[in-house]
């Protein structure tokens, strides 16, 4: 066994030099405050008022319509009055007599985050979302379907009526801001393991905003969307890439004729693959590799990690040994 340093031109998904959105300040933190607010509010509605419940309404549309409105005004004042008269455009909820489920019986409870915090919204906005609460009690929901007489291997929520927009491949920003809002409500209302990720989920719709809103290109939009499948904490996490050459840009289209994995947080040499004639005369099976164009392992780890979908630190490390050796150069 031997300690090794690999020169070849070995490049991960994230390069060492590439700037993160993290690094970037195009979202001042007041306009971030809105968008959190707006975010909640919308997915808020989506669920919970009859009129976008039941698919009346097409509620990307007017989302996407909103988002200038927010991002443009000049004070925290003016965008809570936006978000306000927006809950007050939706028809007017009656007084109804709901069933209730004791608490004692809830295995998940509902998080609001921001919604019910006067430093987000006007206390007359959450008297209103909390009358939405309070009478309204939703048979069906136009995004969701409850499968009853699921098998074992079947989902009880099914999402649906979510359009993809495929013909994007680098949505404008308020597609951007979609996709994000999409995604987090879905976990935050549907997703049973909420509760267990790393993060506190109503922390990762602050913390994912600038990676969204601040990229610049389709490989950041599609890293930002990684690092947010990541945030759920499970191997089922992770991004469907339907263009090829985008998915060679982020993982790499070659990998090294020998196969690694994590042993004691050491990356180790297991095995070879059918076209290792040659290599086996500089590595052995067992050699410890220590660093990737001069770079140390650990570091490149660490990195890697945010974008790296697991329910734990081993599996996540197996996951990286997967694909720290895949290369897009010859």
């Amino acid at each position: 066994m031997k300690h090794i340093l690999l020169s070849f031109f070995f490049v991960a998904f994230l390069s060492c030099n590439q700037a993160t959105n993290s690094t970037k300040n195009c979202l001042p933190k007041e306009k971030e405050k809105s968008l959190v607010a707006l975010g909640q509010l919308w997915g808020f509605l989506k669920y919970h008022h009859p009129m976008v419940a039941e698919g009346k309404l097409d509620w990307d549309k007017e989302l996407v319509k909103i988002i200038p409105a927010i991002m443009n005004v000049k004070d925290e004042k003016e965008w809570k009055i936006i978000l306000d008269n927006w809950v007050d455009s939706l028809p007017a909820i009656e007084v109804t007599q709901k069933d209730t489920i004791p608490l004692s019986r809830v295995k998940v409870k509902a998080d609001y985050g921001k919604l019910f915090d006067t430093a987000y919204l006007n206390q007359r906005t959450i008297d209103k979302l909390q009358f939405i609460l309070d009478n309204t009690q939703a048979k069906e929901n136009h995004f969701i379907k409850l499968n009853y007489r699921r098998t074992s291997n079947e989902p009880f929520v099914i999402i649906t009526n979510e359009p993809a927009y495929d013909d994007m491949t680098f949505p404008e920003l308020p597609y951007r801001i979609l996709a994000l809002f999409r995604y987090w409500n879905i976990v935050n209302y549907f997703f049973p393991y909420r509760d267990l990720c790393d993060t506190k989920w109503s922390e990762v719709l602050p913390e994912m905003l600038p990676e969204f809103v601040c990229a610049e290109n389709q490989k950041e939009y599609t890293l930002a969307c990684l690092k947010l499948s990541a945030k759920i904490d499970d191997s089922h996490g992770g991004i469907r890439h339907n263009d090829t050459t985008l998915f060679y840009e982020v993982y790499g289209r070659r990998k090294v004729p020998f196969e690694t994995k994590f042993v004691e947080n050491k990356l180790i040499v297991t095995s070879f693959s059918n076209d290792s004639v040659g290599i086996e005369k500089e590595i052995s099976v067992g050699d410890i590799i220590t660093s990737i164009n001069g770079e140390k392992v650990e570091t490149v780890v660490e990195r890697l990690l945010p974008y790296t979908p697991a329910s734990n630190y081993e599996v996540k490390l197996r996951n990286i040994a997967m694909r720290i050796l895949q290369t897009k150069f010859k």
